[in-house]
């Protein structure tokens, strides 16, 4: 019964081990993974500096508002741009 009772853990840490080998998936490296989250990053620099000129936009601050709207337009869409070539970076680079 105890042997039979440890096969059958054997058989369970071999399922849980296995979808990585039967995918033919191989384990991202280090750089890789860092290139993906370093992507993620900049989409969330942009997003924040979007709130920001948000806010910005919405207080009463004596700044002009189309040039606000120019320059965050252009900021935000650089640091998606990055963001997007890291994570495309990132993944092509696991397959």
């Amino acid at each position: 019964m105890k042997e039979r009772n440890k096969n059958e853990q054997l058989q369970q840490a071999a399922v849980i081990q296995q979808p990585l080998a039967v995918a033919g998936q191989k384990k991202p490296n280090e750089k890789d993974e860092f290139s993906f989250e370093l992507g993620k990053f900049f989409l969330d620099l942009s997003k924040l500096a979007f709130a920001g000129i948000f806010l910005t936009g919405i207080r009463d601050y004596s700044i002009n508002t189309s040039l606000l709207v120019g320059i965050g337009a252009v900021i935000i869409g650089l640091l998606a741009f990055v963001g997007f070539r890291f994570i495309r970076i990132g993944v092509n680079k696991k397959d």
